[in-house]
């Protein structure tokens, strides 16, 4: 995909980043930019300690709460991630990524009465926020209600490719419903470019792709 930095190009941008921090220049941002670029050439461990040392300088810091809890939500350590989405919504509780953020782990973890507020709080703040909006719409048909596509957000969500060269298009079949297999572990971002389509809000044709994955799962007989 273009306009995606080659695995170099991030390895050099890194070095000239730590080069600041040793002689000093470094500033917050130069060390979370330092955390992002650890976590984009899969450094995850190192990455998440560079995070860590930006919260013991600045405790308050969105960017590194919400990057930092979602490469612990990546790497399999949700319990982690949990605590550090609410810490961030106690410190940011006028912010609507970490609502929404926040809701997605509790719906994950199935705990569909604290999602939903979660999610109605990030709607509240943030009316547009398409993640929030699909993210209370499967709460609601998770707890048996109706739900309408109006106002359940788009059918269509975009995961960012973040690796090198052409990425392989992957179109992610998802439900609003229970049951949905969790394919995060499956398809990594550097590797492939996704495309989420929630079967119950989408009409026409669909997105170009080269792999189909069905994250649903029918009910046994």
């Amino acid at each position: 995909m273009a306009g995606q930095p080659s695995e170099r190009a991030l390895a050099a941008k890194l070095q000239e980043v730590e080069a600041q921090l040793r002689a000093g220049r470094g500033t917050v941002a130069t060390r979370v930019q330092r955390a992002q670029l650890l976590d984009r050439l899969g450094r995850s461990d190192e990455a998440a300690n560079a995070y860590a040392d930006v919260l013991a300088r600045e405790p308050d810091h969105f960017g590194a709460l919400n990057d930092l809890a979602l490469l612990l939500y990546r790497t399999g350590r949700r319990g982690d991630a949990l605590m550090l989405f609410a810490d961030a919504v106690q410190r940011h509780p006028g912010n609507a990524v970490a609502h929404a953020n926040f809701g997605f782990v509790l719906l994950k973890g199935g705990d569909l009465e604290r999602a939903r507020a979660s999610y109605e709080s990030a709607v509240r703040l943030d009316p547009g926020n398409v993640e929030a909006q699909r993210g209370l719409a499967t709460v609601r048909a998770q707890l048996g209600e109706v739900v309408a596509a109006a106002g359940a957000g788009t059918s269509l969500v975009t995961v960012p490719f973040t690796g090198n060269g052409t990425p392989v298009s992957v179109l992610l079949l998802v439900t609003l419903g229970a049951g949905n297999v969790a394919a995060e572990r499956f398809l990594d971002p550097r590797v492939f470019a996704t495309t989420k389509l929630t079967v119950e809000l989408h009409e026409g044709a669909l997105p170009a792709h080269e792999v189909v994955f069905n994250a649903t799962v029918t009910a046994r007989r």
